[in-house]
């Protein structure tokens, strides 16, 4: 029975690749290891190109009818039969230990990929028709309708979404180009709200950025955050006499707990931890500098701003409701 491998899957090598580039280009590497890498083992002449075509080819092409599918799926097999299996061993043992000297093999191959099932029946389906090892006749048939549903899923049409002459332009240019200016374009982003947000919160979006596709690291690094925000906002509370927003503040850190048991990191729990971050700067300012605010009380429909008999009232107002904002709020 032939069993899957990342390491030498020659699709999921080339996609992750593409990744770690990306990775590290918003760090500001200005040489990536990685692109070097594509350019090497995946250029016109090597095996692991050509074989690379035809991995893409059955993942990214759709047919209308079985029968075309058909001789698609048979035509790629033939080309692959012309492949030498020693050069892509070859090569596919280069690049891994290229890999291995310039990254962390375990965390680089940790990382979910959306079509994984494709990929991996794709791999095995080379391996069968190539190989010489022996072959199961169920797995052989379901490995073949897997591709035959995936490139016949485009069956029913949509109206095609018409591409603007910005995005049609951009897509014409080389990885490179592309790349740097995605880097233009997280630096424009830094420029415009970088003021607005705390280093906690741009800490929190950069490893969210980074490692979007790689959920266990995520979650290992929002819940090693857990114990310090929960910490936080206890030695907050213990600082305030009012006991209405200490029991806002118990509310809120219970509701952190349930971030512990979290495998998958959403945009919501993204957005909700940096509302934590919000609310401990914003306690931390009034408790330090003793900010009087004027009372606002949340609706929902808006915000309604009023005055008590006495003028403004104190402080401890914004903090309260700061709590209450973030409770009603978090979504897990």
């Amino acid at each position: 029975m032939i069993k899957h491998s990342k390491y030498k899957n020659t699709g999921i090598l080339f996609e992750l690749l593409v990744r770690q580039t990306a990775s590290d280009t918003l760090k500001g590497v200005k040489k990536s290891k990685s692109l070097n890498m594509i350019n090497k083992f995946f250029n016109g002449s090597t095996s692991l190109g050509k074989e690379l075509v035809l991995y893409q080819g059955l993942v990214k092409e759709t047919f209308d009818k079985d029968t075309k599918a058909e001789r698609f799926i048979s035509a790629v097999l033939t080309e692959r039969s012309k492949l030498s299996n020693r050069n892509i061993k070859g090569e596919k043992y280069n690049l891994i230990r290229e890999i291995k000297n310039n990254y962390d093999l375990k965390s680089f191959f940790n990382q979910r990929i959306p079509d994984y099932k494709v990929q991996a029946t794709i791999y095995k389906m080379f391996e069968q028709e190539t190989g010489r090892k022996k072959i199961n006749p169920v797995n052989s048939v379901n490995n073949h309708f897997t591709i035959l549903e995936h490139i016949t899923r485009g069956k029913v049409k949509h109206a095609p979404v018409q591409p603007t002459e910005l995005i049609n332009e951009y897509s014409k240019q080389n990885e490179e180009l592309r790349l740097l200016s995605y880097k233009i374009l997280v630096d424009k982003f830094n420029e415009k709200y970088g003021k607005s947000l705390n280093e906690s919160q741009k800490m929190i979006l950069k490893k969210y950025i980074n490692n979007i596709s790689n959920t266990k690291v995520l979650a290992e690094f929002v819940k090693s955050k857990l114990p310090i925000i929960e910490n936080d906002l206890t030695r907050i509370g213990n600082k305030i006499g009012d006991k209405v927003v200490k029991i806002k503040l118990n509310e809120v850190v219970n509701q952190l707990k349930s971030f512990s048991t979290l495998k998958v990191i959403k945009e919501n729990h993204l957005v909700t931890l940096l509302r934590y971050y919000e609310l401990i700067q914003e306690c931390k300012h009034v408790i330090d500098k003793k900010v009087w605010y004027p009372s606002w009380k949340n609706t929902w429909r808006g915000i309604r701003h009023s005055r008590n008999g006495k003028g403004w009232r104190p402080w401890r107002d914004e903090c309260n409701w700061r709590c209450g904002w973030l409770s009603n709020s978090v979504c897990i």
